[in-house]
């Protein structure tokens, strides 16, 4: 993997056929999840156009707003489409005002999603826009403090603010961080992350606080640390560290209030990694759970309504995509594999959680560990029948 793609590979294909990397993994003995009213994936419609690296995101009517990311040639996208689950269909809707891919994207309290960051890298975009479902279009808003951000993390806060936190300039990685306040269409410098980080998680906690968690911190080094920010102070404090250094995992939120790390890859040169940690609010520890039955990168994992997480799909050893789902179950710590794949094996895929409780799963790489291909299917998981 070259230094460059190592560094900001959470939007995962900057020049994804050069992908090279060989980790080593075992497949454990987990029995799959089979029975009457099993869970399974149902076809959910075509995109117009083929992705991965997007953004995916949940609109306050129900449909899912897909931006951005990079299309089958790898060239950086600005369209946008919006899913309706009510008809399984897509739709193209205004696109926005330049292409991008590492950027973010987050609903806002008023039913809006602001677009922060990103660009084709180069150039990056020093500009935030917000589309407004209601008209489809999208309208330029004032331009964060740090002139470009790829792969940074940006998290609605319960006061209806955006922290964006670290990502990198093409450069370096960032230790800066900055609010957004819809109200006023501005920003403002908030406390600096501790560790400069890029393709990092963050997850906010029942408290209000946002955990971050990993990322890249150079071309190639990878960092195990967590820390938070409290939205009171503005101040972010050490949240110890992991038992593994990733980056490109996942980090959930639990019912009961923790937080799920699972996945990802220990460098830029690998292993990808099986392992999963809990993190602890109340004592701000770590605690290792079941392991992954493989070793994944450049996945999705999703809270159900009966508090399970839904890991689906991404990258395993050999660079080869999986169509796997497994679920998470916190009251045992253990991992149960799902019967039913994937129709199309996928990494860099969107997993956005529906009204309905079904997880739609969304373009995305395919991938046979030398050639990629990039399917416009989407589909739903299906926890339980009805």
């Amino acid at each position: 993997m070259n230094a460059m793609f190592a560094r900001h590979t959470q939007s995962f294909v900057r020049g994804v056929a050069t992908w090279l990397l060989v980790a080593g993994s075992a497949v454990f003995g987990v029995q799959p999840f089979a029975h009457a009213g099993s869970p399974r994936f149902v076809p959910a419609g075509n995109l117009n156009t083929p992705r991965d690296s997007q953004a995916g995101t949940a609109l306050a009517d129900g449909r899912v707003l897909i931006v951005g990311g990079l299309d089958a040639h790898f060239r950086t996208l600005a369209s946008a489409e919006i899913y309706d689950p009510a008809t399984h269909s897509w739709s193209l809707t205004g696109s926005m005002t330049a292409p991008r891919r590492g950027h973010t994207a987050t609903l806002l309290a008023d039913g809006r999603a602001l677009v922060a960051g990103g660009g084709k890298y180069p150039p990056l975009y020093p500009t935030a826009e917000l589309f407004d479902p209601a008209t489809g279009f999208w309208t330029l808003t004032g331009n964060p403090i740090a002139p470009m951000r790829l792969n940074a993390t940006a998290t609605l806060l319960n006061d209806g603010k955006v922290l964006v936190a670290g990502g990198g300039d093409g450069k370096r990685e960032l230790a800066s961080a900055e609010l957004y306040d819809p109200a006023t269409g501005s920003w403002s410098s908030t406390g600096s992350l501790i560790t400069a980080r890029a393709s990092h998680t963050a997850t906010l906690l029942t408290n209000g606080d946002v955990l971050v968690v990993g990322g890249f911190i150079s071309d190639t080094a990878v960092t195990n640390t967590g820390e938070v920010y409290h939205n009171a102070t503005g101040q972010w404090v050490a949240a110890g560290s992991l038992a593994d250094a990733r980056f490109a995992h996942t980090a959930t939120l639990l019912a009961d209030g923790t937080v799920l790390v699972a996945g990802g890859s220990a460098s830029g040169t690998g292993p990808f990694l099986a392992s999963a940690e809990i993190y602890h609010p109340d004592a701000g520890n770590w605690s290792v759970t079941a392991s992954l039955p493989q070793a994944l990168l450049i996945h999705s994992t999703t809270l159900l309504p009966n508090g399970q997480a839904v890991t689906v799909g991404g990258f395993t050893t050999g660079d080869v995509t999986v169509g796997n789902a497994e679920l998470y179950t916190p009251a045992s710590g253990t991992w149960t594999s799902v019967a039913a794949q994937l129709r199309h094996p996928r990494g860099g895929h969107s997993a956005v959680l529906l009204m309905d409780g079904s997880v739609l799963i969304a373009a995305g790489a395919q991938s046979d560990g030398s050639t990629v291909t990039h399917p416009a299917t989407a589909e739903n998981f299906i926890s339980r029948r009805p």
